[in-house]
């Protein structure tokens, strides 16, 4: 199965896809950063990695963002070839719902559980719709449709982006059990990536995902991995 969930707030090959970006993993472990792997590729130069281990000395858990240094944003659609990803609304809260009561995203992503129907309520009105105001987009994943309507097409998943820094934020996804394994989160993903770099102007997006009992999100994982982040 492809995306189950990765990241804290939604509920490729390895390297670098532009010059400039910095795709960062993060591997968490009872909740505590156990490494990082970064790589980046500046002008003029190959790719540099580096590992940083027990990277909560170095503060990149910590980091936050500078109060004024972040101008609100416009909810903002995006499309791909196959996928429209749209602006969460009060009238998704029922689909959301029965989505989040999948064992898989209740194990990998922090949602509540039980997850209700005012867990979805919440989400979409104190979380996902005041967050880009902060500059954390978080968007529904949809096919898109032949006639446009795309707002009555089912939720495919969810995908997000939590500001951790003035230029740093971190991606999270979740995927329905009927959409994994078709490469809707692959897709849904880099095109996430090309709006935080190129609209957002961010210079770092980092990825995370949860060890359970020594079990590594693997599905989660390796979409990260596809899409350029290094372990």
């Amino acid at each position: 199965m492809e995306g189950h969930g990765g990241g804290s707030r939604v509920g490729g090959a390895s390297h670098c896809v532009d010059a400039g970006r910095l795709l960062i993993c993060v591997s968490l472990a009872n909740l505590c950063v156990r490494y990082v792997t970064h790589c980046c590729r500046v002008p003029n130069s190959g790719p540099k990695r580096k590992t940083v281990r027990d990277a909560h000395v170095f503060g990149w858990p910590l980091i936050t963002p500078q109060a004024g240094r972040l101008s609100a944003m416009l909810p903002t659609i995006l499309t791909t070839d196959s996928l429209t990803l749209t602006i969460p609304a009060p009238a998704d809260a029922d689909e959301v719902t029965k989505l989040c009561q999948d064992p898989a995203i209740q194990k990998w992503t922090t949602v509540p559980v039980p997850y209700t129907r005012e867990s979805a309520v919440a989400f979409i009105e104190d979380v996902a719709l005041p967050d880009w105001e902060k500059g954390s987009p978080t968007w529904f994943i949809r096919a898109t449709t032949t006639n446009g309507a795309q707002a009555d097409s089912p939720i495919l998943g969810a995908i997000g982006l939590a500001r951790r820094g003035d230029t740093i934020s971190e991606i999270g996804y979740w995927l329905a059990p009927d959409a994994r394994g078709r490469g809707v989160m692959a897709e849904a993903v880099q095109r996430v990536l090309d709006f935080g770099f190129e609209d957002l102007g961010l210079e770092a997006i980092q990825y995370s995902c949860f060890l359970i009992d020594n079990e590594l999100n693997w599905p989660s994982a390796k979409v990260a991995w596809r899409a350029g982040f290094t372990f």
